[in-house]
């Protein structure tokens, strides 16, 4: 016997009310799924614009900062500057997000829109989170990695970072 034709034999040997009961349950627990998915959604997608809202504000701030130095006969290197510490006030809200401490982050500054950043004793699903949240939320690409594992889930991590 299958098990469609053991189901449908179980189904015809329940009384109506418990069929009609199963009937009403399973609507009812499809309808809240649905519910529960459209929430989720819905949910990730208002975090998701209110970070870019952010970026794009942090954004359009510093570009009218470095502007106006540049406007004001400010030398290339202060607006390179500026933009530096745009890149890793992004970097450091991805940090946060990612749930990594402080002092195990250190930031150096590479090249005109390049950032290293060099995670000691991490762990590695913190990393693998970071790299993900700096993409997907700061729109930072991850051009290299180097990862070795110290211990068992912990890794030393340095990440080159290009900004937007």
């Amino acid at each position: 016997m299958s098990a469609a034709a053991a189901l449908q034999s179980w189904w015809l040997a329940l009384e109506p009310r418990d069929r009609r009961a199963l009937r009403v349950g399973g609507i009812v627990v499809g309808a809240l799924s649905c519910l529960f998915i459209v929430w989720s959604v819905t949910d990730l997608l208002v975090a998701r614009r209110a970070a870019l809202e952010a970026s794009r504000q942090l954004t359009s701030s510093a570009s009218a900062r470095i502007a106006a130095r540049l406007g004001a006969g400010a030398d290339l290197s202060a607006a390179a500057g500026e933009a530096s510490t745009l890149l890793q006030s992004r970097v450091a809200r991805g940090v946060e997000r990612a749930g990594l401490a402080a002092d195990v982050v250190t930031v150096q500054s590479v090249a005109p829109g390049r950032l290293q950043l060099v995670l000691r004793d991490a762990p590695f699903d913190a990393v693998a989170t970071l790299a993900g949240s700096l993409a997907r939320w700061e729109g930072i690409t991850v051009v290299g990695a180097e990862i070795t594992r110290t211990r068992p889930g912990r890794v030393e991590a340095t990440l080159l970072l290009r900004a937007p």
